[in-house]
């Protein structure tokens, strides 16, 4: 992992942890144009707290998103395996779940591979879907209508008023 001020720091290349959240950040730089970075926080078994940092635009925050994306809540909720894997110049991600005292990998359906790295709108649904801030129509309770009630303004009297102001005054 790269740190934000430009050193390294050595991770295991696969790790259980908990899912914290996911956010994109605009890390500056002084030579070169700013950069989208995607972050995933997690809190490791051993109970200390690491952030994946990788470019929004990767092959990295693309596998972390795809694979965050076939998770149910319940899944994104308990512990997980993250595994780093190298392929090519590129690293992709391996995401295991913990279910029935073990841990399964996630099932992407066939017709996602090949389609390539993720747009800005699918990341966004994946973040907001991991973070737990988008809609889950199957898994949500039921809203009914709520009609509110116009309050009324809270008036005064003037009678009532001119007595109220008559007591301050003798008050002071």
């Amino acid at each position: 992992m790269l740190l934000d001020d430009g050193s390294k720091l050595w991770m295991p290349n696969s790790q259980r942890c908990w899912l914290v959240d996911l956010k994109i950040v605009t890390q500056t730089y002084e030579s070169f144009d700013p950069d989208d970075k995607l972050l995933v926080r997690v809190i490791a078994a051993d109970g200390s707290s690491d952030v994946y940092r990788t470019s929004l635009n990767s092959w990295s925050a693309s596998s972390f998103l795809q694979q965050f994306n076939y998770l149910t809540r319940h899944q994104l909720g308990d512990q997980l395996t993250i595994s780093l894997v190298p392929k090519g110049r590129a690293t992709l991600v391996n995401v295991q779940y913990a279910e029935n005292g073990a841990f399964h990998r996630v099932e992407i359906p066939k017709e996602e591979f090949g389609k390539g790295k993720m747009g800005y709108d699918d990341m966004l649904d994946a973040i907001s879907w991991a973070n737990g801030t988008a809609q889950d129509n199957e898994d949500s309770p039921q809203v009914t209508e709520q009609v509110d009630q116009e309050e009324q303004p809270f008036e005064v009297p003037p009678e009532e008023l001119d007595q109220l102001l008559d007591q301050i005054k003798s008050t002071n």
